[in-house]
């Protein structure tokens, strides 16, 4: 039976759960995880769960909207992911890995860019190549004029995304029949500063990332390329992949959040095929885990 552990902020400095496997088949290797701007750390420990039930060590990480974390999604402190990482090489994992999905695989690209001489492997879900602008779901959710993360206490330079309003991804959701706000990140990006840019050629490890062609939220497929590209230009010298897949969503993982994919038409209409794709995604994540 896994054991798993609590961490909270005021004994550790970061909000946390520890899932260690029975049976560990990636030996001194510890995978920490977080989710999107959902900030829903019940599913990010389901996942870690998932995880660690396939050999590997887990750490479930919120990095908002939890007891002594930042109730806004701004201003985010990357300190989050770093302060866990020392404690799991204080605790003996000498490689240690980021999972994210949606704004926290920006958020894992990130950290391993600050963060090269403790994380030496990065997977990133749907991922978007800059710092975005943060977010507020206090009231009417809107966006704030801040960045969602920040480094050793300062604001990170960061993309606005003016098209963005509920109202907006009301409407464009209604007319497209599914939730969306590829518009308004579409618009955003070819406007975004070059300080904005996520530095990847700076993380010390291996490159994963996971793609849905049709991603309605953002357009990960396009910011998945542009790392790539980045990457290359720079000689980087670790394996660097992105799958893109024709059928899919923005959730492009394990099927563990239930009724959210009937959220996204692709979902819909072929959903044997993003079932698919969510299972293949997962079993190319576990065989780039094994080659780290």
């Amino acid at each position: 039976m896994e054991q798993n552990i609590t961490i909270t902020v005021a004994k550790e400095g970061f909000l946390g759960k520890l899932f260690i496997p029975k049976k560990n088949l990636f030996q001194g290797k510890a995978l920490i995880q977080f989710g999107g701007s959902e900030g829903n750390f019940k599913s990010t420990c389901e996942l870690a769960s998932l995880f660690c039930s396939k050999g590997i060590t887990a750490l479930a990480l919120a990095y908002w909207n939890g007891p002594g974390l930042k109730d806004t999604l701004a201003k985010v402190p990357v300190e989050n992911i770093q302060k866990a990482a020392l404690w799991l090489q204080g605790k003996g994992w000498n490689k240690i890995g980021l999972w994210g999905i949606s704004l926290g695989a920006e958020y894992a690209l990130l950290a391993g860019s600050l963060l090269p001489s403790l994380i030496s492997c990065v997977i990133a879900i749907s991922p978007m190549d800059v710092v975005s602008q943060g977010c507020s779901s206090k009231g009417i959710a809107h966006m704030v004029n801040a960045p969602a993360f920040s480094w050793q206490e300062k604001p990170l330079p960061y993309m606005s995304i003016p098209q963005w309003s509920l109202g907006r991804v009301l409407q464009k959701s209604l007319l497209a029949r599914e939730v969306t706000m590829a518009f308004a990140y579409k618009d955003a990006r070819p406007k975004a500063p070059d300080d904005s840019i996520i530095k990847v050629e700076h993380i010390s490890g291996p490159i994963l990332l996971l793609s849905a062609k049709e991603d309605s939220i953002w357009p990960s497929a396009q910011a998945s390329e542009r790392i790539i590209k980045r990457l290359d230009a720079h000689n980087f010298a670790y394996p660097h992949i992105h799958l893109c897949y024709e059928f899919g969503s923005h959730l492009l993982y394990p099927s563990l959040q239930g009724k959210a994919g009937k959220l996204f038409r692709m979902e819909r209409k072929h959903p044997q095929e993003c079932s698919q794709a969510k299972e293949d995604s997962f079993i190319r994540t576990l065989q780039f885990l094994q080659a780290w």
